[in-house]
């Protein structure tokens, strides 16, 4: 196998396209693990699995507000 840079592999399916560091990680732990597996199309348990390893997790989400004028009146304007 030659030593192209990391990004030429890709470049040969996506003609033209650039990727960002963030990219070219993310297809080459997908690279990895389709070669681990010996699998050409990974399911989506094992890609999950993948984009947990590289570091992502799902965002907390932020509480809930309440309305500024949350509980004055009878909350309807006239």
């Amino acid at each position: 196998m030659l030593n192209r840079p990391r990004e030429d592999r890709f470049d040969e399916v996506h003609v033209g396209s650039r990727f960002t560091e963030d990219e070219v990680e993310f297809l080459m732990a997908i690279d990895r693990s389709q070669r681990r597996t010996n699998r050409r199309f990974l399911s989506w348990h094992e890609v999950l699995r993948v984009v947990k390893s590289l570091g992502y997790a799902k965002a907390t989400p932020a509480a809930p507000s309440l309305p500024r004028n949350a509980g004055e009146g009878s909350g309807g304007e006239e």
